[in-house]
C-alpha cells in the first residue's frame, strides 16, 4: 500500500459565523432539466429511469427544444449517451424542476420573514405595561432636549472646552 503524504485540513472558504447566514438563491438556468450542462440532472432522471445510477448508466442528454447544450457531449457516441429522453419527457422535467425552485425559494423567503420578524421583535412582547411607560417617558425626556444641551452634552463627553 502507499504512503501518501498527509496534508493538515483545508481552511474553510468563509468563517463558521458567516456559514450561519443563508442566502436566497435562485438559479439563473435557461434549461431546469439539465442546469444548462446538456445532460440531464441525475434526480431528474431517477424520475424517469427508477433505477439510474449516475456512475453506472449511459449519460441522459438533454432534448429540451430551447436547450441545445446537447450538442457538447454527442461527440462521445451513442455507446455512451442515453437519447431517450425526447423533448416532451425534458419539457416535463424542467417544468418540474421549475417548479421545484420556485417552492423552495418561496419556502427559504417565507422562513427568512419569519426569523428577521422574530429576531427584530426580540423583547417586545414580554414589556409589561410599567416598561412601556417607563421607555414612553425616556423618549419624551430625550425629545425634550434642545439642540444647545446636546452640544453642549457633547463637548462634554468629547472632554472640549466652551471657551474654545
Amino acid at each position: 500500500m502507499m504512503n501518501f503524504p498527509q496534508l493538515p485540513p483545508s481552511k474553510p472558504t468563509r468563517p463558521e459565523s458567516e456559514q450561519l447566514h443563508e442566502e436566497v438563491w435562485r438559479p439563473d438556468w435557461q434549461c431546469f432539466c439539465c442546469q444548462d450542462t446538456g445532460i440531464v440532472n441525475p434526480h431528474l432522471a431517477r424520475l424517469v429511469i427508477s433505477d439510474y445510477v449516475w456512475e453506472r448508466d449511459r449519460l441522459p442528454i438533454c432534448q429540451a427544444p430551447k436547450c441545445g447544450k446537447s450538442s457538447r457531449w454527442l461527440r462521445l457516441g451513442n455507446n455512451n449517451l442515453d437519447m431517450r429522453f425526447i423533448s416532451t419527457i425534458c419539457q416535463q422535467l424542467d417544468m418540474y424542476n421549475r417548479e421545484n425552485w420556485r417552492l423552495t425559494v418561496e419556502r427559504k423567503v417565507f422562513d427568512l420573514q419569519a426569523l428577521v420578524q422574530k429576531r427584530s421583535m426580540s423583547g417586545i412582547l414580554d414589556r409589561t405595561f410599567n416598561d412601556n411607560r417607563e421607555i414612553q417617558q425616556r423618549k419624551a425626556e430625550i425629545e425634550a432636549i434642545t439642540s444647545e444641551q446636546w452640544m453642549a452634552m457633547a463637548h462634554a463627553y468629547r472632554g472640549e472646552d466652551d471657551e474654545a
